[in-house]
């Protein structure tokens, strides 16, 4: 749609981290800009001093001469931009205080006999706002489709990097967080489920009053919390028991997958019934239903 309104020739959009070496993108999409491109630019990223302006001056878009903007002595900047064909560029950030990062978008004119306009600086600043909540809708829908559904209950979703920091959170995830961890930080996960999310595999957390999961896919984690529940109190074992009893085997049946005896099973069960608080088989069933993703 823009690029009908303000004719560019490569774009960048995604998240993006403000350390002491400047502006750290987190894994952008690209528009006919080739991926490397961002590799290339860490090594220079500490020189961009468009950059540090545009974090300095959220919500509003810049219009640059990238050649003439960026100090003779960027001499590596320098290189990158001639390299990747940025000779102008509109950019645009916008800072998202719940979770402390930069939702920041740059288009790149190629040509230095056409630079960008006054009109087509305006235009782009007005228009961000409204692809920034279009990308929030899209994630919306996007955890929609994936959220699994249980009994009473409804999993809360976000979305995260390798590095625990979030994409995007449901204010939900919000509550559940700070009620696991009341002294962390809303824009950071808590060292626990960052070690999850970089384990590239479903990983489970069991914590005081909630349970998270999570699951990696492509350079993004997805991350389900629930309260807990008390199912989720059950030993191992207990809990190997209760599903196979939800999943309708018999005594003996259980005995014979689990590898215990029938009177093992008996036992498992009647602690299980116990400290779930029902009175048989079909009230566990329900009780367990969809505890896991």
């Amino acid at each position: 749609m823009l690029v009908g309104l303000v004719p560019f020739d490569s774009a960048r959009w995604g998240t993006t981290a403000r350390d002491e070496r400047g502006a750290a993108y987190q894994t952008p999409w690209f528009f006919r800009d080739p991926p490397e491109s961002l590799q290339d630019y860490n090594e220079f990223r500490e020189q961009d001093t468009a950059a540090t302006l545009v974090l300095a001056t959220p919500d509003r878009t810049h219009n640059f001469q990238l050649v003439e903007f960026y100090p003779a002595g960027s001499t590596g900047l320098r290189a990158y931009q001639r390299r990747y064909r940025h000779e102008h560029a509109l950019i645009t950030a916008h800072l998202n205080p719940e979770t402390g990062l930069y939702d920041a978008f740059s288009v790149y004119g190629a040509s230095a006999a056409r630079p960008f306009s006054e009109a087509q600086r305006q235009l782009a600043e007005l228009v961000f706002p409204h692809m920034r909540e279009a990308l929030r809708i899209n994630q919306c829908l996007q955890l929609e489709r994936i959220r699994p559904r249980g009994d009473g209950y409804q999993w809360v979703m976000a979305i995260c990097d390798a590095a625990g920091r979030l994409r995007f959170a449901e204010p939900l995830f919000f509550e559940l967080l700070i009620r696991e961890w009341p002294h962390g930080s809303r824009q950071a996960l808590p060292a626990e489920l960052t070690q999850l999310a970089s384990s590239k595999q479903v990983a489970k957390l069991i914590g005081r009053t909630v349970v998270f999961c999570v699951k990696v896919a492509h350079n993004s984690a997805y991350i389900y919390a629930r309260p807990r529940m008390q199912a989720d109190g059950l030993s191992r074992r207990e809990l190997d028991v209760a599903r196979q009893v939800a999943a309708g085997l018999s005594h003996k049946e259980i005995a014979k997958v689990l590898n215990i005896s029938p009177a093992t099973v008996r036992h498992h069960i009647q602690a299980v019934h116990e400290h779930m608080g029902v009175h048989n088989n079909a009230e566990l069933t329900t009780k367990l239903r969809n505890i896991d993703l």
